[in-house]
């Protein structure tokens, strides 16, 4: 999910887990109920575009993350500013799609 209002990038616990993640350290997040302590982490980030790995893509070898401050039932990731400037994002608003462009 793509999350204007965050500054930072922030993934499910469960998900970091399963990738084999390790808390590089703590930081302190403003979020909409209030101030939180989350574990930060550094991780290779790749986006890939419709043609797959042969395409174009986002790569950053290393990129911080934190952890969601608590559950967000059926999201995994939400996207914050610190990804948003990377890229062009299109919004569809009527059709309810997105798009990332990226070189």
């Amino acid at each position: 999910m793509i999350d204007t209002g965050a500054d930072a990038t922030s993934v499910d616990p469960e998900i970091l887990t399963r990738l084999g993640a390790t808390a590089v350290g703590q930081v302190e997040m403003v979020t909409a109920s209030g101030v939180v302590m989350v574990n930060r982490y550094e991780v290779s980030l790749s986006i890939f575009g419709l043609q797959g790995v042969t395409g174009p893509a986002l790569t950053r070898p290393t990129w911080n993350v934190t952890d969601f401050s608590r559950p967000l039932p059926g999201i995994q990731a939400l996207l914050g500013m610190d990804l948003v400037r990377q890229i062009v994002l299109k919004i569809d608003g009527p059709r309810k799609t997105f798009t990332l462009v990226f070189e």
